[in-house]
């Protein structure tokens, strides 16, 4: 007769195999976003919410918070631990559960941030950018869990389940406060400073930490030169002021000012007040990217 394998041999051969294997996806293509391409790492690494910021108008609602985003690169350093303890013979399960809860976690982020561009007309089909490896991260997350060990198959259900629904309550409740913030109309709010385009964009160059201490969250008047007008199936609409090296300001109107703002064309000066929240540099483009929101057209 063949001898079988025990239990906990294919456990430890699959927890092996869904180890390696969330490692390897955590840096592959989850979404692409009209073309662009995240992957998992680009949430901790700062690319998710630039490329989202820079295409879109959706920067990171919390900038002040965005070192939290590094707790996600724990997902495949814990996954190494585990592989490790599992070679070794050692207690695995408390290194998987984190890796399997946070890359969990994250997937969701992934889900549901592309649901609201695909809401705002962004994105066409969500499926259709929800890309094969954000399926295997789901998959080894939940593998790797379900393989940590000899704890109760109940409390590994609960702790696969943990990571999704926490995640999901946050993003309601974030949406929530987001849409029920009130502010007063942009267009009554004396600015507190007047600034030409150029001149802002220098400044954040110079010293980003200064400026965004001088300018985050302050009702702020630009003037300057359109580079770029996005135009969007929802009736929104993006603005941006440029620099030479490729750096810009991005200015969205909604839908109650689209009627205000539809008829500007590029190269047109104007005057755009709103609520600065911050800028965002990316590594990779070396650019820079100053985020405003609430924004009106400035009536001289």
């Amino acid at each position: 007769m063949t001898a079988q394998a025990s239990p906990s041999k294919v456990s430890r051969a699959l927890h092996l195999v869904f180890g390696t294997l969330l490692i390897g996806v955590f840096f592959l293509s989850w979404v692409s976003w009209d073309g662009h391409k995240i992957n998992g790492a680009d949430f901790p690494g700062g690319r998710f919410f630039e490329v989202s910021s820079a295409r879109f108008g959706l920067s990171n609602p919390f900038p002040q918070f965005a070192w939290v985003n590094y707790l996600f690169w724990f997902a495949p350093a814990a996954a190494l631990i585990a592989l490790a303890q599992s070679v070794f013979g050692r207690k695995r399960w408390f290194f998987s559960c984190l890796a399997g809860v946070l890359t969990l976690s994250l997937a969701t982020v992934f889900f549901l941030f592309t649901r609201t561009l695909n809401m705002l007309g962004a994105v066409e089909d969500v499926w259709t950018a929800i890309q094969p490896a954000w399926w295997v991260a789901m998959a080894t997350g939940v593998g790797i869990i379900m393989s940590s060990g000899s704890f109760p198959l109940p409390g590994r259900i609960i702790i696969v389940l943990l990571g999704p629904l926490v995640t999901w309550a946050g993003f309601i409740l974030i949406s929530s406060y987001i849409e029920n913030k009130t502010y007063e109309k942009t267009d009554d709010i004396k600015p507190a400073y007047t600034v030409s385009a150029q001149a802002l964009l220098k400044e954040f160059e110079t010293g980003d930490s200064t400026a965004n201490k001088k300018y985050l969250n302050q009702i702020v008047l630009v003037n300057g030169r359109i580079a770029e007008i996005e135009k969007s199936a929802d009736s929104t609409l993006n603005v941006k002021f440029a620099d030479e090296n490729g750096s810009y300001i991005i200015f969205p109107f909604d839908k109650a000012s689209f009627s205000r703002v539809k008829d500007l064309k590029e190269g047109d000066s104007i005057g755009v007040k709103g609520a600065c929240s911050g800028d965002v540099y990316s590594e990779i483009l070396e650019t820079r990217i100053i985020n405003f929101e609430r924004c009106v057209l400035n009536q001289p």
